[in-house]
Formats: structure tokens, C-alpha cells, sequence
């Protein structure tokens, strides 16, 4: 949360929030998307990624992905940055 207020104070024009950025990015978790949303006020994209490592997924992984963009829209997430 720190760094998205960072980022706005920055001069951002809107955010991509990602967890493991060691990892080149993973999705959030919802209370994180939850938080950023509660505090900033640029828009949020999500990166979908179930892990990281390259960019061909499983079914299964595919699945979780939906899962994912499914509760970050719920959440309020403005929009979504995926690779596949």
C-alpha cells in the first residue's frame, strides 16, 4: 500500500499491483487489492499470474487465473495485465 501511495505521489497515472515482483510478478492477494483500492485513488490494474517461471499455463492454472479475475473484479479492480 505504501509504495501505491508512493507512486500516485509519483505522479502515477494508475497502478499495476503485483506480489512477488522478485519473481516478475504474481497476483495480488485480495486483501492487498482491497487495500490498495481503500487508499488510492488511481486505478488498479491487477496482473494475473499464477506463478511465476514462464508463460504457458495449465488447465488448471488457466482456471485459477478466472478464479482470480473473477474476485478481483469484484473488488474493484480497473482493469487486468496478463501474459499467456
Amino acid at each position: 500500500v505504501d509504495s501505491a501511495l508512493a507512486a500516485e505521489r509519483g505522479g502515477a497515472h494508475r497502478l499495476e499491483l503485483c506480489d512477488a515482483l522478485h519473481d516478475a510478478g504474481t497476483t495480488p492477494s485480495a486483501g492487498m487489492l482491497a487495500a490498495v483500492k481503500a487508499h488510492a485513488r488511481l486505478p488498479v490494474f491487477v496482473i494475473v499470474r499464477p506463478r511465476g517461471g514462464g508463460f504457458v499455463y495449465s488447465r488448471s492454472e488457466l482456471d485459477v487465473m478466472r478464479r482470480d479475475v473473477d474476485v478481483a473484479r469484484r473488488l474493484g479492480a480497473d482493469g487486468f495485465v496478463v501474459g499467456v
